[in-house]
C-alpha cells in the first residue's frame, strides 16, 4: 500500500493562502532502514546532509533529517557571495556581513507550520567556518594561510 501524502491537494491550495513553502510529507515504514542507509542513498550528490540527533526524548530525538539536491546554495568566500540556483552562479561583493545575504535570500520564503512535524522541518541547512569570526568579532585573527580553499560560510 502506497503511503499517504500529506496534504491533500485541496488543503495545499488552502494553506498556500498562508505561506509560498507547504511541506508536503508521507509516513512510511522503515524497518529495514537507519538514518545514515538512508542518507547513503541520496549522499552521491553534491550537496547533501544528515542531521540525526542523539536525544532521547519524544520531541527531538524522534526525528532525522535527510536532505539533498537544494533549491538553492549560498557560499561566501571573504566578501565575496556565490549563489548557485538551477545550475546558474551569481557572483558579487557585500559591504555587510555574508550572514545578512543570507537572510535576505530567505526573507521571500514564509513557511507554513505543520503540528505534526517537528519545529523544523526545512529551511536553510550549512556551517560558519572559522574565518567568519572576522565578520563578528575583530579580535580574532584570521588563519594564516587558506591551504583548503573552502568557503567561511555554506548554507543550502
Amino acid at each position: 500500500m502506497p503511503p499517504l501524502i500529506t496534504p491533500s491537494p485541496d488543503e495545499f491550495l488552502h494553506l498556500a493562502k498562508q505561506g509560498n513553502v507547504i511541506p508536503v510529507f508521507a509516513e512510511f515504514v522503515g524497518d529495514c532502514e537507519t538514518p545514515v542507509s538512508a542518507f547513503k542513498k541520496f549522499s552521491h550528490h553534491a550537496y547533501s546532509f544528515l542531521f540525526e540527533s542523539t536525544e532521547k526524548n519524544d520531541v527531538s530525538g524522534r526525528f532525522s533529517f535527510v536532505g539533498f539536491n537544494p533549491r538553492m546554495v549560498i557560499q561566501s568566500y571573504g566578501r565575496e557571495i556565490r549563489i548557485l540556483r538551477n545550475g546558474i552562479e551569481e557572483r558579487f561583493s557585500t559591504t555587510t556581513d555574508p550572514l545578512d545575504e543570507v537572510r535576505k535570500l530567505m526573507a521571500r520564503y514564509r513557511f507554513v507550520t505543520r503540528s505534526e512535524l517537528p519545529r523544523f522541518a526545512g529551511g536553510a541547512v550549512g556551517f560558519l567556518g572559522y574565518e567568519a569570526i572576522g565578520f563578528f568579532e575583530s579580535k580574532v585573527p584570521p588563519a594564516r594561510k587558506d591551504d583548503l580553499e573552502l568557503p567561511e560560510m555554506l548554507f543550502m
